[in-house]
């Protein structure tokens, strides 16, 4: 009877306790990893949901925020093409350069590898450096624009922002 009521209070102390919102909810994961906030900033701007993605910076998500592997929000715009999103991230202070754990690939290489021309000249505008290199093989982003299907105005893009062809 006595374990009982330790269960019931231990359930009434839960429910009564205030909810951690705004920027204390988004504070609550470690190294960036975990909050439900930056979880569905990522998950936001995968989808490309612009006004999601400002509701969740607005909300105290942190821009730079990181999934397991590595990928931010804006890895995840620059993969999926969405320059609305990031201008939204961009403004709220994401790093443009931001490495993946494994590659150390930046948006500027997911952006050029799938030929997304528009979203390499937003990268290249806010400062993306054009001649990072990934950790695994040594490629920069004009290497995966040659050698995207649609990379060509990615390739003149890059070259004109001091792409070096011959690395």
């Amino acid at each position: 009877m006595m374990r009982a009521w330790l269960s019931l209070a231990a359930i009434l102390v839960v429910f009564t306790l205030p909810w951690p919102t705004g920027a204390e909810a988004a504070s609550l994961g470690e190294d960036g990893v975990g909050s439900v906030y930056d979880d569905d900033l990522i998950e936001a701007a995968r989808d490309g949901d612009v006004h999601a993605v400002r509701e969740l910076l607005a909300g105290g998500a942190n821009p730079d925020a990181t999934s397991g592997d590595g990928m931010t929000a804006l890895h995840w715009a620059a993969e999926r093409n969405q320059p609305g999103v990031a201008a939204v991230l961009l403004d709220a202070g994401a790093t443009v350069d931001p490495g993946t754990r494994i590659g150390g690939y930046t948006p500027l290489h997911l952006a050029s590898r799938r030929g997304h021309v528009e979203m390499v000249r937003a990268l290249l505008e806010a400062g993306a450096d054009v001649r990072a290199t990934t950790t695994n093989s040594g490629v920069t982003a004009l290497h995966l624009a040659a050698a995207a299907v649609h990379g060509t105005a990615s390739v003149k893009s890059l070259l004109r922002a001091g792409a070096e062809p011959n690395v």
